[in-house]
């Protein structure tokens, strides 16, 4: 789990290099999404979160791909309302 918050965190980073409003939206949303199991020794895995990262992944690409969109950018505020259940 460490792992993949250092990993969504150097996507992070990487997009907002680049000005990639809707992937650095998005990335801060899964990072944000993981905090609440970071660091912790036992967590139960939530397979709705984990579902819900997967289809982020799938946008994710999206948003690199197709940059300033306006659809992409409804896609990533809908994803992200997604992931704030889980940021508790």
């Amino acid at each position: 789990l460490d792992s993949l918050y250092r990993d969504i965190h150097s996507i992070k980073g990487a997009v907002q290099l680049f000005g990639l409003e809707e992937a650095s939206l998005l990335s801060h949303a899964m990072e944000n999404s993981l905090e609440g199991v970071r660091g912790k020794t036992t967590f139960e895995i939530d397979k709705a979160h984990v579902s819900t990262l997967l289809l982020c992944v799938d946008l994710m690409s999206q948003c690199v791909h197709n940059p300033r969109n306006e659809e992409t950018l409804k896609e990533v505020t809908f994803m992200s309302n997604l992931l704030l259940p889980f940021t508790q």
